[in-house]
């Protein structure tokens, strides 16, 4: 898009071109002329809860029991390095490094012996 506007091509021609409307078009060409970085800034939020290296270490707590549940990757995942996080931030972090959490489909259906097996 910034090498149309080399060409003076008008805002709406360079929209029509890359599919995009002008307003978008215009505000872009905006923040080029602006910080000569057309990539929006930094995210600004809080700051990481893990380090490069903590990653690490729930990937190999991973690949030690590919089956372990979230919770329990998360209590291993404190025990090992003093991360402190919650299920959630652990799920999104195994996703974000290219792994699956997904919950079971098919549960098991507790007879009356299995429920007072389990209350004993």
């Amino acid at each position: 898009m910034i090498k149309f506007q080399g060409l003076y091509c008008a805002e709406g021609a360079i929209a029509e071109r890359v599919w995009i409307s002008r307003e978008t078009v215009n505000r872009i060409l905006k923040r080029d002329r602006e910080t000569v970085n057309v990539n929006p800034g930094k995210y600004i939020g809080l700051p990481r809860a893990s380090t490069d290296r903590d990653g690490r270490t729930l990937v190999r707590i991973v690949h030690q029991d590919r089956f372990i549940s979230c919770n329990a990757l998360n209590a291993e995942w404190a025990h090992m390095s003093d991360v402190y996080v919650s299920r959630r931030t652990v799920n999104g972090q195994l996703i974000h490094m290219g792994y699956r959490a997904r919950k079971s489909v098919v549960k098991l259906k507790l007879t009356q012996r299995h429920k007072g097996e389990c209350l004993a």
